[in-house]
C-alpha cells in the first residue's frame, strides 16, 4: 500500500505548484500543508494516492512518471527545480537527484 509523500516546492513559484497539483490530482489527493516550522519560502504538498481497490498500483506508477518527467524537464533547464521529495516527518531529496528506485521507495512499492 503506497504511503503519503510530501513535495517541498519554492513558494514563489505559483505556475509551478499549480502543474503539480493538476498534474497529480487524477491519481492522487493532494493536500496543501500549513506553515508550521517550515519556511516561508517553501509550499509543502502532501500526496496520497488514490486508493481502490484495483488502481492504487497504476496511481502510484503514475505518480512516479509526471515526477520523473518533471525531473527531465528541469534537467534541461538553467536552474534546478527547487522541489523535494520525501516522506513526512524525514528529510527529503532534491527531485534531480530522485530516480525511479527512490521514488518507489517513498510511495511504499517494491521493485
Amino acid at each position: 500500500m503506497p504511503t503519503s509523500l510530501l513535495l517541498t516546492l519554492p513558494a514563489g513559484d505559483a505556475a509551478l505548484r499549480d502543474e503539480v497539483e493538476r498534474g497529480l490530482a487524477p491519481y492522487a489527493e493532494v493536500e496543501p500543508q500549513p506553515p508550521g516550522t517550515f519556511g516561508a519560502n517553501e509550499v509543502r504538498l502532501l500526496v496520497e494516492a488514490l486508493v481502490t481497490s484495483t488502481t492504487v498500483v497504476a496511481n502510484a506508477g503514475s505518480i512516479i512518471t509526471f515526477l520523473l518527467l518533471l525531473k527531465d524537464r528541469y534537467a534541461q533547464a538553467p536552474r534546478p527545480s527547487g522541489i523535494v521529495v520525501g516522506r513526512p516527518g524525514a528529510r527529503g531529496v532534491p527531485l534531480e537527484q530522485a530516480d525511479e528506485a527512490l521514488l518507489r521507495g517513498l510511495l511504499g512499492l517494491e521493485s
